[in-house]
């Protein structure tokens, strides 16, 4: 009688809890409007926890690998009585010359890094890896605004991870950064530079940002379906051109999450609210005029689906061959 009670009080509680997870299923529900990557669309708990740790890891590695950049040179092995009998502090202590960095080296270090992100993560979740694209997503309708919010909070916290991971293997005199110039930029940090005034500042990272944010919604749109082959490398050379020319201006941030990461290490907060407000808000309004003017109709993309399934097999794979006058194809159609 007891086995029966226990079982029945298990009943009772499992009942209960029900509602609650009815309404987590609710709120992280996957449905999108386009399911045009990743497998958004599917709609399980499976494809839910795949794109958050696709997300966490992918964030992680933009920024542990990205932050690299702006490593001031990594000095040859010590040696002599120093490397038998010195401790870490003495070791940090030990004056090093540090080489200056070309400003182009984190430029393309963060490009070719969100060009192997993309290719490894792409689709499983898309790869935004950024709140500013999640946000972009969530406008012209490919994302819940609920699935969206857990994507932020895994980019945040992979971000911060990254970041983590970069200042434990790194040489502990190599991440503060010394800046004559500006005594607030530290290791990674995005910091805008001094000679701008405010409005100088919100309008170029609001530019860099848009300048993304146009590229997504040009990959996205469902009329260039048939060059998703090169999209890494387009993204990749996007963020290359974008950190090369704002650079000076803002670092750029572009990317929330990105200046999330080295600000809660570093403890440096120098008009850290530019690299939310402005990322997020360009995000908000350059998609927003994509989807109202640019997006195509409904139509369009019907019509632009009968004709890939038109020139497809049943796997999605494009088909060559010659048709006759009638229609009818003329010899094997052949898998390219």
């Amino acid at each position: 009688m007891e086995t029966f009670s226990d079982e029945a009080n298990l009943t009772e509680s499992t009942d209960s809890a029900k509602p609650c997870f009815d309404w987590l299923k609710r709120f992280c529900r996957l449905g999108v409007a386009n399911n045009t990557g990743g497998n958004g669309g599917l709609g399980s708990v499976r494809d839910l926890i795949s794109s958050l740790v696709a997300e966490f890891v992918g964030t992680a590695i933009l920024i542990g690998v990205g932050c690299c950049g702006a490593v001031m040179g990594i000095p040859g092995p010590i040696t002599g009585e120093l490397a038998m009998n010195a401790t870490e502090a003495e070791i940090c202590a030990r004056p090093m010359p540090l080489p200056v960095i070309s400003s182009m080296q984190p430029a393309f270090i963060f490009g070719f890094t969100v060009m192997a992100i993309i290719q490894m993560f792409g689709h499983v979740s898309q790869a935004h890896v950024n709140p500013s694209v999640t946000v972009c997503s969530v406008v012209v309708g490919m994302l819940t605004w609920q699935r969206a919010i857990l994507y932020i909070i895994v980019q945040c916290l992979g971000a911060i991870f990254g970041f983590g991971v970069l200042k434990l293997i790194t040489p502990c005199d190599l991440t503060t950064v010394p800046d004559l110039v500006n005594p607030n930029l530290g290791f990674c940090t995005t910091v805008p530079s001094r000679a701008l005034s405010i409005f100088q500042i919100l309008l170029a990272e609001g530019l860099a940002t848009s300048i993304l944010i146009l590229t997504v919604c040009g990959a996205w749109d469902r009329r260039n379906a048939n060059n998703i082959d090169s999209i890494p490398i387009k993204f990749g050379l996007t963020i290359v051109a974008v950190g090369l020319a704002f650079g000076p201006y803002t670092g750029p941030g572009l990317n929330p999450a990105r200046s999330l990461g080295p600000a809660v290490w570093n403890n440096i907060w120098t008009m850290h609210w530019v690299y939310w407000v402005v990322p997020l808000t360009s995000s908000f309004l350059t998609s927003a005029f994509y989807r109202a003017v640019m997006w195509p109709a409904d139509s369009d993309q019907s019509a632009a689906a009968a004709a890939d399934a038109a020139t497809t097999d049943e796997d999605g794979d494009p088909l060559t061959g010659v048709r006759s006058a009638d229609g009818k194809a003329d010899g094997a159609t052949t898998r390219l």
